[in-house]
């Protein structure tokens, strides 16, 4: 919201957010000595660049949700065309009537960012698993699997997280996923924004090219020198 976003970047709100800033690197200067924190520019240099990074860095802590959100979107729309075509059989409309209230159950999910108790998307828990506030009983950076309801009304739509290492093999293409007494099986990913055109029935998820150094182990990317 414009309005929310004025606030944020106030210079007075700046000013006021440097300062509490520093006073807490005061109370940790002696942890901070070039020796033990090569890295530290110095306690108003690292201010300073806290505040002038920080609303971009709080922003691009809600992607994954933008993502997600219009993923399901994107999901709702498409099967509400396809039951609102005439011509279209009366079993692609069926799978597009489940397909349109599993949207709906994923939008309503993503919805529920002020209740504590109730979702992982409360704001703060949220932002701790996205690494922007500190969460100390969160996996950083989860990767999330949308779990519908059953049709007997015992289980309950949701997103399971899991940590990327273990993400890679539980979530993988046809793998099982066991749930509150119940297995599913994965059939489709939720492609990102900036996939979403390939996202045709034959399209292929997008890849990367990694090498791997055989001495100290290190990820070197194809955009990579």
């Amino acid at each position: 919201k414009p309005e929310l976003a004025s606030l944020m970047k106030d210079a007075r709100v700046a000013r006021d957010a440097a300062r509490r800033i520093r006073n807490v690197l005061d109370l940790v200067a002696d942890d901070l000595l070039p020796e033990a924190a090569p890295w530290y520019p110095g306690r108003d240099a690292y201010a300073d660049q806290i505040v002038k990074t920080a609303f971009e860095r709080f922003s691009r802590a809600f992607d994954r949700w933008r993502d997600l959100f219009a993923a399901a979107e994107e999901q709702r729309d498409a099967a509400r065309r396809t039951m609102d075509d005439y011509s279209a059989p009366n079993h692609e409309k069926k799978a597009a009537q489940v397909r349109h209230a599993q949207a709906m159950d994923q939008l309503n999910l993503l919805q529920r960012g002020t209740n504590a108790l109730a979702s992982d998307f409360y704001t703060y828990r949220y932002l701790a698993t996205e690494g922007f506030l500190p969460g100390y009983n969160f996996p950083r950076l989860p990767l999330m699997a949308y779990i519908p309801s059953t049709r007997d009304g015992r289980g309950r739509q949701t997103y399971l997280q899991r940590p990327r290492f273990l993400a890679l093999a539980e979530f993988g293409p046809r793998s099982l996923v066991y749930h509150e007494g119940r297995a599913y099986r994965v059939v489709r990913a939720l492609l990102s924004l900036g996939h979403r055109e390939s996202a045709t029935p034959d399209a292929q998820l997008p890849t990367r090219v990694v090498r791997i150094c055989t001495a100290c182990g290190a990820g070197h990317f194809e955009d990579e020198t």
